[in-house]
């Protein structure tokens, strides 16, 4: 008499959790020649990779490296004096290429005016008001 074999195949979801990575500046907006901190928030996120930021707008950088892992990373844009006002466009991307396809966060927050510096004059001294 043949053996009988009966094959069961269990089917057993396979659930992946994708990392999620976001940026948010610490305020909406900054002063030209100030600096700002940018909070970069990994979760479902192993290890330390290397990222790269670059801003366009305002003013631009390029490719900009910070380390990245679990939890909160940041990092600070020191934005020039002779910096436009205007938005900041903030991308973080994998690599050093640049792509969309690199891109993993963005940002942006606005640029403004910083005020004018007024200087006192000198006081008058002795010397300058002597009545001769």
């Amino acid at each position: 008499m043949p053996s009988s074999v009966t094959q069961i195949k269990l089917l057993v979801p396979l659930v992946i959790t994708l990392p999620t990575i976001t940026m948010s500046p610490e305020s909406t907006s900054v002063q030209q020649g100030s600096n700002i901190d940018v909070t970069i928030t990994a979760t479902n996120f192993s290890g330390t990779q290397t990222m790269y930021y670059r801003t366009s707008g305002a003013f631009t950088t390029s490719n900009t490296a910070v380390s990245v892992s679990q939890g909160d990373t940041d990092f600070t844009i020191s934005v020039p004096s002779n910096a436009s006002t205007g938005t900041l466009n903030v991308v973080l991307d994998v690599s050093t290429f640049g792509t969309a396809e690199d891109t993993v966060a963005t940002t942006n927050f606005s640029v403004t005016q910083a005020p004018a510096s007024a200087t006192a004059p000198n006081a008058p001294s002795l010397t300058d008001n002597d009545a001769d």
